[in-house]
């Protein structure tokens, strides 16, 4: 529904032996937020960033671009769609 807000997790992996610092970017910041931003890649280790995603409109699809960038190991890259729906009706 529009201003409730939905989480998506997404796994990045650390192929590498070190610590890495990454940070993450959208092109749109209305409709999407990442949480955290900035993180520390843990060593061959998996690490969960949560994607929130609010709706400001039922009748659209809302759309954005987010990387995820390290200097060590490259980035990561995703095209992120959603869509919010009706609102439910409730007693007045």
């Amino acid at each position: 529904e529009i201003g409730k807000s939905t989480v998506t997790d997404i796994i990045l992996e650390n192929p590498s032996s070190m610590f890495v610092e990454a940070t993450a970017k959208l092109s749109n910041t209305l409709n999407y937020s990442i949480i955290p931003e900035k993180f520390i890649l843990k060593p061959r280790q998996e690490t969960v960033v949560h994607v929130k995603f609010t709706p400001t409109h039922f009748t659209n699809s809302e759309s954005g671009d987010m990387t995820i960038s390290t200097q060590e190991i490259g980035q990561w890259r995703y095209y992120l769609t959603g869509k919010g729906e009706k609102p439910t009706s409730f007693k007045v």
